[in-house]
């Protein structure tokens, strides 16, 4: 679905939240691979406890360079205590264009 076309001028992106442990693994990567195909943009937020080879599989799925399209926030807890910083990072990283109306509010 999503590999259809998009609005003229505007790059496409994605962003996956995602615990890591794909169920289809062999799907998913021929899905990024048709996704890189059609150079959409491909952001991953990783939400475990565990940094092993789940995380190298999410790297390199996600858009290169990967540092810049991969955050990893480790675990529920993490993301319960912070919930605002990880969103305000997952929106940043995702829509650098972004503004916060509380922000806007403020400097006018």
């Amino acid at each position: 679905m999503y590999t259809g076309a998009g609005r003229k001028g505007v790059q496409s992106a994605i962003l996956v939240l995602t615990d890591g442990k794909p169920s289809f693994k062999f799907q998913t990567n021929e899905l990024v691979q048709q996704l890189d195909d059609k150079n959409v943009q491909r952001f991953f937020m990783m939400i475990n406890e565990a940094q092993g080879d789940e995380m190298k599989v999410m790297q390199k799925w996600a858009s290169q360079p990967w540092e810049t399209n991969f955050f990893h926030v480790p675990g529920m807890e993490a993301l319960r205590a912070d919930a605002s910083v990880w969103t305000q990072k997952a929106t940043t990283i995702f829509c650098p264009m972004a503004m916060s109306p509380r922000a806007t509010e403020s400097e006018e």
